[in-house]
């Protein structure tokens, strides 16, 4: 997810194994999935450079709104609800390797 909210912030990184999870798929059988170590380092990899995108938005980049779609959610409330889900993955994760 860090991935593909960098690259709606302007930063064009792809994560190494895009191909394996990409439009969310599930699990693969027969597939051979990239080491753990490997997503650690990108995810350290990503974590610091969107850290630094998001840090230089301002307020009007937060919490620009579309007049034509109402629907359309703001830069804050998409990153608000990404960093939810994340938080939630993760927490999910920890419960089941506890």
């Amino acid at each position: 997810m860090r991935f593909e909210v960098a690259n709606l912030l302007g930063v064009y990184e792809v994560q190494n194994p895009d191909t394996i999870f990409r439009f969310n798929k599930g699990v693969q059988f027969n597939m051979v999935y990239p080491s753990l170590e490997s997503f650690n380092l990108e995810w350290k990899k990503i974590s610091t450079i969107l850290r630094a995108e998001i840090l230089e938005l301002d307020n009007e980049d937060l919490f620009t709104y579309s007049e034509d779609d109402p629907e359309m959610k703001g830069t804050f409330d998409l990153l608000s609800g990404i960093i939810e889900r994340e938080a939630t993955i993760i927490s999910i994760l920890n419960t089941l390797l506890i």
